[in-house]
């Protein structure tokens, strides 16, 4: 459930937050913790409210689930000249963490290749900094140059056989 799910059931059916928490299996004051880190407040009736920031206001984490929760941090972003440009900068800038998270994971292979020095150094530097295993970074890579470039040799292989056949 969202926070916001989570606050309409609190409300509309008058439990204890520490109750609910135990009945989601987390510990009588994870939920109420999780609660007040995503900036929920409870008013002196007992009411549970949103207090922060509307912008951000995060409706998508499953907070009643079990394992580490925690509100994405925004990136703050120097000499921004407009709010526009520091959007665009901070959807594009993702957690290397969460992007490893996400990258879909499938049977290993082993695979030897040839690389420029400095790239490597540069991986292997990242690695020691993220205590990430060079592999899961490789694998990193090669998924998102295949995300990118993928696309764009589809339109390219479609752009010479429609010249062939036409």
């Amino acid at each position: 459930m969202n926070p916001d799910e989570v606050i309409e059931k609190l409300n509309t059916e008058k439990i204890d937050v520490a109750e609910f928490s135990i009945q989601c299996g987390l510990s009588d004051r994870t939920l109420g913790n999780r609660l007040a880190e995503f900036d929920y407040k409870q008013d002196e009736n007992g009411v549970w409210y949103y207090s922060g920031d509307s912008e951000e206001r995060n409706v998508e984490i499953d907070i009643t689930r079990k394992g580490r929760v925690s509100k994405p941090q925004k990136k703050k972003v120097r000499n921004k000249k407009t709010t526009e440009q520091a959007d665009v900068i901070t959807r594009q800038d993702v957690d290397l963490f969460t992007a490893i998270m996400q990258m879909p994971m499938s049977e290993s292979v082993t695979r030897a290749y040839k690389t420029d020095k400095k790239i490597d150094a540069k991986f292997k530097q990242i690695a020691s900094e993220t205590k990430l295993q060079i592999n899961l970074l490789h694998s990193l890579a090669l998924f998102e140059f295949v995300e990118k470039y993928e696309p764009i040799i589809a339109k390219l292989k479609g752009q010479s056989s429609s010249e062939e056949n036409g």
